[in-house]
């Protein structure tokens, strides 16, 4: 037998062998794509950054997911998990990776016995991933930092950060705000900055406050501080933000106004959107920050990945399995490889063949039924929530059409501050 025959013959082999193995992980696993959910304007020359303090996790992923559907970055405040359990984080959406950090005094042999708190994590869409980079020794348990290299020229750095309340007794707020301050000052030298999340810092009015009111607290004077040495602006404070002029309110009236995004101040003309969101499915006491800023260039040979979703195999009977796909494509795959024999035996071939092989693979399965998430189907729900939410949405409505009233002394905002805040707390009881 001549060493050409004997070629062909160990490479028909190697194929089969791959063919084989595709065959039995498409009978099991085997996943197609679908369209991305996500549609990152980053490809567009714009980010999309949200920051949010989540009260909890559990009761917030209806409304987390929505913001990762808005955004290209999300930075949450608050999610109370221990360091063991940040792979919760993961199960929120397969579309976004995260850097997570947890607050230093929970002891992970108590996770379970003794609630968390605290807590602060960046999220990214996956299509970023391949030019982000977490920087995990950066910050505090306080402050998280990744890095977006935009190109070989700019770099941009997201500063997540959950800083102390006035009234922390475990830590110092000037502490926190120090170390913030040599981040920024290490960073800001290298590309574009853009800190954001819940300082627990209150401003009045000023010459960069326009939506300020009331006296600013003591944090707020301490980030004015660091504002005017690094010259950054909070652009959330700014004019040209929109929507209420306060991020937080407690079940008893109490507002004010402490999460925040802070910007170089060259970065506030490339500004687009600056808001302070409203939404029905927040639970939390705290309303979320959504910034869309230009970047100085577009992301080079951006590509835009395509989220996967199981094949149902257990709505298909094993006879429209065997004569609706295995055996057609057992055809399918004979012919291709009898097309394809003439190719050269060379690297550059054989990936060809098997590029071939995995879109005739992909092509038939695309037929299936798939499995999706489906967001309203939540095991912990009740009739009693239905109920709750019914009328939480009823009373968002009538304050709406209203024109949304404010003040202790207006009922309907009243009504509406005490229906969300009962389903807050019985949503939250079902975890």
């Amino acid at each position: 037998m001549k060493t050409t025959d004997l070629i062909i013959m160990a490479y028909n082999c190697v194929i089969w062998i791959i063919v084989c193995s595709i065959l039995v992980c498409s009978s099991r696993t085997m996943n197609v794509t679908r369209p991305t959910v996500t549609d990152p304007m980053i490809n567009q020359g714009m980010l999309r950054v949200s920051a949010w303090n989540s009260r909890g996790l559990e009761a917030a992923r209806p409304y987390m997911r929505k913001l990762m559907s808005q955004s290209d970055i999300v930075v949450i405040s608050e999610h109370q998990l221990y360091s063991t359990e940040h792979y919760k984080l993961s199960e929120l959406t397969n579309d976004f990776d995260s850097l997570a950090k947890s607050a230093e005094n929970l002891d992970p042999a108590l996770c379970g016995v003794v609630p968390g708190h605290g807590g602060v994590a960046v999220f990214w869409s996956q299509s970023l991933s391949r030019v982000v980079t977490p920087l995990k020794d950066i910050g505090t348990d306080r402050i998280a930092v990744i890095e977006l290299a935009v190109n070989e020229n700019t770099n941009v750095y997201i500063i997540g950060v959950y800083l102390p309340q006035a009234t922390c007794k475990v830590t110092k707020y000037e502490y926190h705000a120090a170390i913030l301050e040599s981040i920024v000052e290490q960073y800001i030298v290298k590309g574009d900055v853009i800190v954001i999340g819940d300082f627990n810092a209150h401003f009045g009015p000023g010459e960069l406050c326009a939506r300020g009111w009331g006296s600013t607290s003591k944090n707020g004077k301490t980030i004015n501080s660091l504002c005017a040495r690094q010259v950054l602006v909070p652009v959330d404070m700014t004019s040209g933000a929109t929507g209420p002029n306060y991020t937080f309110m407690n079940e008893r009236g109490h507002r004010s106004y402490i999460d925040h995004c802070l910007v170089p101040e060259y970065m506030v003309s490339r500004l687009r959107k600056c808001e302070i969101m409203e939404d029905i499915l927040n639970t939390s006491d705290h309303l979320a920050l959504n910034v869309h800023i230009d970047l100085p260039q577009e992301l080079k040979e951006y590509i835009t990945p395509e989220p996967k979703s199981a094949i149902a195999w257990h709505k298909i009977s094993d006879e429209q399995l065997e004569y609706g796909y295995t055996l057609p494509l057992e055809a399918a795959i004979q012919l291709t490889i009898q097309e394809t024999d003439e190719l050269p035996l060379t690297r550059e071939g054989l990936n060809r063949r098997i590029n071939e092989l995995i879109k005739l693979v992909k092509a038939k399965s695309a037929a299936l039924p798939m499995t999706r998430f489906k967001k309203h189907l939540k095991p912990y729900w009740s009739p009693e929530l239905t109920t709750l939410a019914k009328q939480n949405k009823e009373a968002w409505r009538r304050w709406v059409d209203a024109g949304r009233p404010r003040g202790e002394g207006n009922q309907l905002w009243t009504e509406l501050k005490k229906v969300k805040a009962c389903f807050r707390r019985k949503h939250r009881k079902r975890f």
